[in-house]
């Protein structure tokens, strides 16, 4: 994916959640999502898999600006393993759950 089709705010399916993180929706089948943890997994540092919907198959890719076009390759290249579907980002409910995993913290030293 080239640079342009990965640019911020253009994309619904790409979701700044603050300056530093990314996040890419995608429905999994949930029979898969521990498939796609593993693959996730293998790529450190490269983005980590969050469900947040069990109910739904609702999961989120985290990720940095820096990473999001590796991130985005990876999820193409394991299409044919994995039937992912990108997904807009999540109701209210959903999201409140999925944004307390990013509190922010304060730094030590100023």
């Amino acid at each position: 994916m080239d640079k342009a089709s990965t640019d911020m705010p253009s994309h619904p399916f790409l979701d700044s959640i603050d300056e530093g993180t990314r996040a890419i929706y995608l429905k999994v089948p949930g029979e898969q999502v521990v498939l796609l943890q593993g693959f996730f997994e293998l790529y450190e540092n490269v983005g980590i898999c969050r469900t947040l919907s069990i109910r739904d198959s609702l999961v989120a890719i985290i990720t940095t600006p820096s990473m999001l076009e590796d991130c985005l390759s990876i999820l193409n290249a394991i299409k044919t393993n994995i039937n992912w579907e990108i997904v807009p980002r999540p109701s209210e409910a959903v999201e409140t759950l999925f944004l307390g995993y990013f509190k922010k913290v304060q730094p030590c030293c100023a």
